[in-house]
């Protein structure tokens, strides 16, 4: 298991797409004791092309807070590999702008 801790709530991202087009969706599952384990949220690629620093927005699908609170993604690899990491800004007013997670890509299984 691949896991990259963060100073408050490390994440586990999980690709639920067979294919790399633009607006595929992604589910992000939260690890963290500070929520409810297993929150689930959609993650939506807004770009056309997979370039380093890329970025996403991150739709939470919870009713823990704000239904469409968004957030950006930044890709901080070069290549798709698996267990790739990724640094999630949040983009909020909940909480302190630019606060960041570690976020990790298992696109072979949801073995985490």
């Amino acid at each position: 298991m691949l896991y990259y801790p963060c100073p408050s709530t490390p994440f586990y991202l999980i690709r639920n797409t067979s294919s790399y087009i633009q607006g595929e969706s992604f589910y992000l599952i939260r690890n963290t004791s500070s929520y409810i384990q297993g929150e689930s949220f959609y993650l939506i690629r807004n770009t056309s092309s997979y370039i380093q620093g890329e970025s996403f927005y991150l739709i939470r699908n919870t009713s823990s807070y704000i239904q469409g609170e968004s957030f950006y993604l930044i890709r901080n690899t070069s290549s798709y590999i698996q267990g790739e990491s990724f640094y999630l800004i949040r983009n909020t007013s909940s909480y302190i702008q630019g606060e960041s997670f570690y976020l990790i890509r298992n696109t072979s299984s949801y073995i985490q």
